[in-house]
């Protein structure tokens, strides 16, 4: 197994003034040519893109749900903003959200861009006469010390919303809601009803972090921005810990048990359309009739023909990605990249489709989308991937775990940077596929980030590194060709049951003589982990479906069970199941 040699990494040893700040935007076009993944992370983050109008305190908005924030910078004239986060991890939770879930909006209407910095800590003598820049700081950390101290108690996950100047005579129902916030995360329940004279609604997310971010950014917004200055959204925190939905209409929905596709998208838009005509202009523009393009449509269409549909997709993509900037640029070249491995995708089972969702890949200039598209939409096989535990993750721990969904060839942990690697799966719809299911799950006490990488291939080290103990480096290491690939064979059986990480393993390749007990006591052994249930049946094989506690011991139980050695020439195969015991 081979080595890697050390990563080159930026030390952070600059303290910028604001002099410097004031300086930023004549090396924009040096800042352009890096990604987010090339810079080390920090604790201050590079924010720009800002309106010339933008005042401190809705700068700081943007920090309130991951931290307090140490310091801030704020430049108008070059409508740039740094921002120096207390703790690490506050920094990137707050990069993690905004370039993996949300892109950020400021006023509902103007996005920005958010980078780690180069800079390791911010100094501004001035910001003690700036009163500012410091009452933004105190307003948001009092803020978060609020939300901390209540999210402690009940995660605040429910939304109250109200609706300030109603158009008259208009009905709201949740749909206006639900497309409004959805970008924000995973909405739950959403229930509109009238009171007062005036329409309000409960919205549950399936986190605190989607649900606070969301407050933020939405107050103050019109829910249609085509109608100006009506129909202002004002959002507070609900006292209710969750919503209950009785019954489902027009006004209430569960999308937990009543889960959102396109087809109910482009029906319930057009129903609404037609019964209020007001709204025609607002949400014709929100999302166009797709019953000519139904996803039942296009299921029904075969493999070939569904390609050609995808690869005619991509040229007007790029092409459109190429008029815009900033985050929406970065979803179009996404989405013109996924298309381009659909092909490989096509064969995969009901649940991945239904829940694919199109990864923010690195920043493309426009010159480098005309002179190159044919290099961008293939996409990139290697996956970025950070918040890593530094003392219990290694290249096999990624190798396993990555391998539910692909065939890795190559894992890179980051030699100065040991909480972020880079896998290198065999081709771009393996790599989209990983981060689609893996980014976001819990793994040994951190919560794993996922995002396409920059680069293409990882090379292997010429010279061999060692540690600070003497013992040879173990950071990169080649897995091609190994035995526990799952998708070398094109007919094989795991190609059709990928599903998304569960708390029951599918556990097969198991000798006739262990039954349930013996194998629930070897899990809780080895893994040291809860086993909840254990299931065994005979199919051509002996297999079993094992039950764990958590999501979290799931994850960790299949990473140290995959391949173990139950008896002397058997091996156990591990994978995560679509069926509940």
């Amino acid at each position: 197994m081979r080595r890697n040699e050390s990563m080159k990494q930026r030390v952070l040893t600059e303290v910028p003034t604001i002099s410097d700040v004031n300086h930023l935007e004549s090396k924009k076009a040096r800042l352009d040519s890096l990604t987010s993944n090339s810079l080390p992370e920090s604790c201050v983050l590079h924010v720009r893109g800002l309106p010339p109008d933008t005042t401190e305190h809705e700068v700081s908005t943007l920090a309130i749900p991951f931290g307090s924030i140490a310091n801030m910078i704020v430049t108008k004239k070059t409508c740039q903003a740094l921002i120096e986060m207390d703790t690490l991890e506050s920094a990137e939770s707050m990069f993690s959200y905004y370039t993996t879930v949300c892109p950020p909006k400021l006023r509902g209407r103007y996005p920005v861009e958010i980078q780690f910095s180069k800079y390791s800590s911010l100094t501004n003598s001035n910001n003690n006469n700036n009163n500012a820049v410091v009452s933004a700081i105190q307003e948001a950390n009092k803020q978060f010390a609020a939300f901390r101290i209540e999210n402690e108690e009940s995660a605040k996950t429910v939304l109250h919303i109200h609706v300030e100047r109603l158009l008259p005579s208009s009905e709201i129902g949740y749909l206006p809601f639900f497309l409004a916030f959805r970008p924000f995360g995973r909405i739950l329940r959403v229930v509109s009803f009238r009171k007062n004279e005036s329409r309000h609604a409960f919205l549950e997310f399936s986190n605190s972090i989607s649900a606070h971010v969301a407050k933020l950014q939405m107050n103050g917004v019109p829910l249609f921005p085509a109608e100006g200055n009506f129909c202002i959204l004002r959002t507070e925190f609900s006292r209710q810990p969750t919503l209950e939905v009785h019954r489902e209409d027009s006004s209430s929905r569960d999308f937990t048990r009543n889960p959102w596709n396109e087809i109910d998208e482009s029906q319930e838009i057009a129903s609404i359309m037609s019964g209020n005509k007001k709204f025609q202009p607002i949400l014709s523009s929100v999302q166009p009739d797709l019953n000519d393009l139904s996803e039942e449509k296009l299921s029904n269409m075969d493999p070939a023909s569904l390609t050609s549909l995808a690869n005619r997709l991509i040229k007007p993509l790029l092409r459109v990605a190429a008029s815009v900037s900033g985050p929406q640029a970065d979803v179009l070249r996404a989405q013109a990249s996924a298309l381009g491995g659909l092909s490989a995708l096509i064969s995969e089972n009901q649940s991945h489709c239904e829940s694919f969702s199109w990864p923010i890949i690195p920043n493309v200039s426009t010159q480098e989308v005309t002179q190159n598209a044919s290099r961008i939409y293939v996409g990139s096989p290697v996956v970025f991937v950070s918040n890593l535990n530094e003392e219990k993750v290694n290249p096999d721990t990624l190798f396993i775990l990555f391998g539910v969904y692909g065939d890795v060839q190559r894992v890179k942990i980051i030699h100065n940077k040991r909480s972020t690697a880079l896998v290198q799966m065999t081709d771009a719809s393996q790599a989209l596929r990983a981060v689609n299911f893996l980014n976001g799950v819990p793994l040994y006490g951190k919560t794993l980030r996922c995002i396409l990488s920059k680069n293409t291939y990882i090379n292997m080290p010429q010279n061999i590194l060692y540690t600070p103990d003497g013992d040879e480096s173990q950071n990169t290491c080649d897995y091609s060709g190994h035995k526990l690939h799952r998708f070398k064979h094109v007919n094989s059986r795991n190609h059709f049951n990928i599903c998304a990480p569960s708390k029951v393993l599918h556990v097969t390749n198991l000798p006739d003589v262990v039954d349930e007990e013996k194998l629930k006591n070897v899990f809780e052994h080895i893994c040291e982990c809860r086993v909840s249930r254990v299931k065994t049946f005979k199919a051509e094989k002996k297999m079993a479906l094992v039950e764990l506690e958590t999501l979290e011991e799931a994850i960790s139980a299949l990473i140290t069970m995959h391949d173990y050695p139950i008896e002397e020439k058997m091996r156990l195969r591990v994978s995560f199941s679509k069926s509940a015991i």
